[in-house]
């Protein structure tokens, strides 16, 4: 009796410690507290259940779905248990049954997973709904914390904003609050009050790595990628492997040119590289710093396929394809680049040297561009533009851009004053530049979006603005800003 009274004495005292740990985030410390309650009391069902959910925080599918079996053993809750199975299914990439085992589930944990997997299936507008009915059921920070960043990947940074700010007033202390508001200040070019929010998050859980992966972010944003890796070697400290910190490493070596270091790191998972993710942009341009420009050139094509907007893609797809010897193909790439106002002398070197090797007269015109007194002058007028669009200072944005249009007509630089004007609420103005921009490049996905956005955002010709957008998503099925666009589309028609 002594001794099941000492054990019962233990489990009592160890599991509001694990519960503490949890509760400050320092999952590391709760699982050795729950081990030890359960190596006591093995069908413990506050602990099992507990368990699972730092499991699951921890993104550890397998040992959470061994956890959620003896669970079951141990007679736990029906319902909390089928949204946990949920999770772990999703956790192991089966969408679509995550789903369907969430069925009808209602409340903020069930949205947040469901929200999740249809992410996950490319369900983007039913992910945005989830997303809104899980708030409405209930208060959740995760769910909240998972929204804005969905609603920031999707290009709406002032609803991410407003949603920050009811994340301020109901929980400004909690973990995801202080990150969220880093990676928004970040964002807008603040890298100031970024630092603010990922120390203050550092401070309060010392525990976990995200603080320090945030930082190295800010640090490597004001030009400090030392800093920056000292910040990723004291989370690898904490908790070894985790995938900010290595996405964060892959940047910075990058940065300082060490690509031998990118190659080796991602070589061994080249075949499951997502063409349109960071990693394998900068694992695209380590082969061709490494001199192997033919893997780079197969893997910037299917990146340029997946993202036809995107101008680091094109950027070094055209620089393989010149390392390769296709110089007329290389022209052909960066010559939408160069051709803009907004073309840097980056831009217009390698159009350059790709014109000549192609024998192409535009050559000497690309040379007197950049050799031009105005050439300084446009990109400080462009760099400008661009961090008044980060921060969303929308008026600033477009006082920046329009100067450049005194050179004529120009696609890229109106579908940033389409985009400043509509956010800005400046309706005929945004209409105008998107119909001047959709005229130039009829086929650009980005500009029929923005023509579309324009009229819905103004509540103009909505029924045109939805078909225009949803030519964009054809063209760009898994865009996410064309995706939130038809899913305000779609609000608006109702």
């Amino acid at each position: 009796m002594l001794a099941l009274t000492a054990c019962g004495s233990g489990a009592e005292e160890t599991l509001p410690a694990a519960q503490a740990s949890f509760a400050r985030q320092d999952y590391i410390a709760a699982r050795t507290a729950l081990t030890a309650v359960l190596k006591d009391d093995p069908g413990n069902r506050a602990a099992l259940e507990l368990l699972v959910q730092v499991h699951l925080r921890q993104q550890d599918a397998d040992a959470a779905e061994s956890a959620l079996d003896r669970l079951r053993r141990a007679g736990g809750d029906e319902a909390a248990m089928t949204l946990w199975q949920a999770e772990v299914i999703l956790l192991k990439g089966r969408a679509d049954e995550a789903l369907a085992m969430l069925g009808s589930a209602a409340g903020p944990e069930a949205s947040r997973i469901r929200a999740a997997a249809l992410i996950a299936a490319n369900d983007r507008a039913g992910a945005g709904a989830a997303f809104r009915q899980g708030l409405t059921a209930g208060w959740n920070v995760r769910l909240a914390s998972a929204y804005l960043n969905f609603l920031l990947d999707a290009g709406d940074p002032a609803a991410a904003r407003g949603l920050l700010a009811e994340m301020n007033r109901k929980e400004p202390e909690a973990l995801e609050t202080l990150l969220d508001a880093g990676r928004l200040a970040l964002a807008g070019g603040d890298t100031a009050t970024a630092a603010r929010s990922y120390a203050a998050a550092g401070q309060a859980y010392p525990h976990r790595v995200e603080p320090l992966c945030g930082l190295a972010a800010q640090l490597d944003a004001d030009g400090k990628p030392d800093e920056a890796m000292a910040a990723l070697d004291r989370a690898e400290k904490i908790l070894p492997g985790q995938r900010c910190v290595n996405a964060m490493r892959l940047t910075l070596w990058a940065v300082r040119g060490e690509w031998e270091k990118v190659r080796s790191a991602l070589q061994p998972v080249e075949a499951d590289l997502d063409p349109r993710s960071p990693e394998a942009m900068t694992y695209g341009e380590a082969l061709i710093r490494l001199g192997k420009p033919e893997q780079a050139r197969a893997l910037f094509n299917r990146s340029l396929l997946a993202m036809p907007q995107n101008p680091f893609a094109r950027l070094m797809l055209a620089e393989a394809q010149l390392a390769t010897g296709d110089a007329e193909a290389a022209f052909a790439t960066i010559r939408p680049l160069a051709e803009s106002t907004l073309a840097g002398t980056r831009e217009l070197e390698l159009a350059e040297r790709a014109a000549r090797a192609a024998g192409q007269p535009e050559a000497d015109v690309l040379r007197a561009r950049l050799g031009s007194a105005d050439l300084k002058q446009r990109q400080a007028m462009a760099t400008q533009g661009m961090a008044a669009l980060m921060r969303s200072d929308w008026n600033a944005a477009i006082a920046a851009y329009q100067p450049l249009l005194a050179a004529g007509e120009d696609g890229e630089v109106l579908k940033r004053l389409a985009w400043a004007a509509t956010n800005a609420g400046r309706h005929d103005e945004a209409i105008d530049y998107a119909d001047r921009a959709l005229k130039i490049m009829p086929a650009s996905a980005d500009a029929l979006h923005l023509a579309g956005l324009a009229r819905i955002n103004a509540g103009r010709d909505v029924g045109r603005g939805r078909e225009l957008v949803n030519q964009a998503v054809a063209a760009e099925p898994e865009n996410p800003r064309f995706r939130r666009s038809l899913e305000l589309a779609t609000a608006a028609a109702r």
